[in-house]
């Protein structure tokens, strides 16, 4: 027996919307890191670089392809540059991956060729305060190194560069939390969206047929069962066009579904067949 209905808008509807839920995603943003003047590097707590910025890849002479995903000693140690003090340096390492949530500040120094960086460790932790892996924060201070006879203006560096980089973790940090809020703001509109969309979806008087991207059903409502008398457990994972549509009209009940994936909203009544 076959009946006229009008369920195409809505089914069309409940598509777009499932599919925009589940294409939200977060982004972690790595561009607040690129954007410091100063070199940094982060890494997991196994030690091992998983960012490096354009700075840090210029201060040692590195790329990031060659770089990402190996110890952090790696990349001080493998860019042509001669320790003045190897074993102080591993112990620094040590001490870094023992402690990770500790802040630390110290000086590397190279003697072949001659370079100077000041080094600030920095720990990475979650919203929950769990710490994640370590930032590296270097910049090269060889310049000023040269400049030690003149304590005054050796002061001043230093205390500018700590200004200068206080302003920038204060800065990131704000938009760390700005971008907590979204996403949270964010979460709670979607949450409201589901409940609103499953009640619709749920309580709807007409049948509505919840798809997955290869046309297979993955939900019905009552109206669906009360229309076309198939139950939950005999439609899910099914065609709809195999259950439903008439073999004449197959080419039909097609177009109206790429229209949907695409957002469009078409509109028509049809002919659709029953269980029975």
């Amino acid at each position: 027996m076959s009946d006229t209905v009008g369920y195409i808008p809505i089914l069309i509807f409940a598509i777009i919307q499932w599919y925009s839920i589940g294409k939200y995603r977060e982004s972690l943003p790595y561009w607040a890191l690129n954007s410091m003047t100063d070199g940094v590097i982060t890494a997991n707590l196994n030690g091992k670089i998983i960012h490096i910025n354009s700075v840090a890849e210029k201060l040692m002479n590195v790329q990031a392809d060659f770089i990402l995903h190996k110890d952090v000693s790696e990349y001080f140690c493998s860019s042509g540059y001669k320790l003045a003090d190897q074993e102080q340096f591993q112990m620094l390492l040590k001490q870094i991956k023992s402690d990770p949530g500790q802040i630390i500040n110290a000086q590397i120094e190279y003697i072949e060729p001659e370079k100077h960086i000041n080094l600030t460790t920095v720990p990475v932790a979650n919203r929950l305060g769990e710490v994640l892996g370590v930032m590296f924060m270097l910049n090269d201070i060889t310049e000023y190194e040269h400049l030690k006879d003149d304590v005054e203006q050796y002061q001043k560096f230093l205390e500018n560069m700590v200004k200068e980089r206080t302003q920038q973790l204060e800065d990131t940090n704000k938009q760390l939390k700005q971008d907590i809020i979204r996403r949270k703001q964010l979460e709670k509109e979607l949450l409201v969206q589901k409940r609103y969309f499953q009640e619709l979806f749920e309580n709807s008087s007409m049948a509505v047929a919840q798809l997955d991207t290869d046309n297979r059903i993955v939900a019905i409502n009552k109206g669906f069962t009360t229309l076309f008398q198939y139950s939950k457990e005999e439609v899910i994972g099914k065609k709809l066009i195999e259950l439903v549509v008439p073999e004449s009209l197959s080419s039909e009940s097609e177009f109206f579904f790429s229209s949907g994936m695409k957002g469009k909203k078409p509109k028509k009544e049809s002919v659709r067949k029953r269980k029975d």
